[in-house]
């Protein structure tokens, strides 16, 4: 599981347009999301790894003034990844960079009404992670990593692109966080 924090520049500006409320700056230009993650690695030698990682990040917010707005987002991140490792007696260390494409969903409801979004594009994580041996067969995962992605405009299911006084509305993003975890050695 991994925590990080994010910031959407054109959707946090799109919040602030929209919500109706005198405290729009209480949308930060950080938040926090959570994310579930897995992956494949192979070790090619001792000091190379190649891994294909994938996340699913999720963040939501509900606002109340006149009418209730709950908008809520969620991105598919697989990216593949390649690592240098450090190796140690007992534990790896590891430090490494890939890319993938992004798939995002917004759900946005005001009072009931739902419409769902959609939208991807390219991204980029780099990463520094911590192996220590746990056992023959398992270890722990604890990571820190930054990462970006270029989601495009989001649109509904008719095609229309998601706008506010600025433009149209993408989710495109950048941040860093935090995973814990256990990796599992099947060799």
């Amino acid at each position: 599981m991994g925590i990080s924090l994010s910031n959407t520049p054109s959707f946090n500006d799109y919040l602030r347009a929209e919500i109706p409320f005198q405290g729009t700056d209480s949308v930060k230009s950080f938040s926090v999301g959570l994310e579930f993650f897995g992956g494949v690695e192979m070790e090619l030698s001792k000091r190379f790894a190649l891994k294909l990682d994938y996340s699913y990040f999720f963040r939501g917010n509900t606002y109340s003034y006149v009418y209730t707005y709950d908008i809520s987002y969620h991105i598919h991140q697989p990216v593949l990844m390649g690592y240098y490792i450090f190796p140690g007696k007992n534990f790896k260390i590891k430090l490494g960079a890939g890319a993938g494409y992004s798939f995002a969903q917004l759900s946005n409801t005001v009072s009931g009404s739902e419409i769902i979004y959609n939208a991807s594009g390219p991204g980029f994580k780099g990463e520094i992670l911590f192996n220590a041996q746990l056992s023959d067969r398992m270890s722990s995962y604890l990571s820190g990593f930054i990462m970006g992605n270029f989601i495009g405009n989001l649109k509904d299911s008719n095609g229309n692109i998601l706008q506010d006084t600025g433009g149209n509305v993408n989710l495109s993003n950048f941040g860093f966080g935090l995973r814990l975890g256990l990796c599992i050695n099947l060799n």
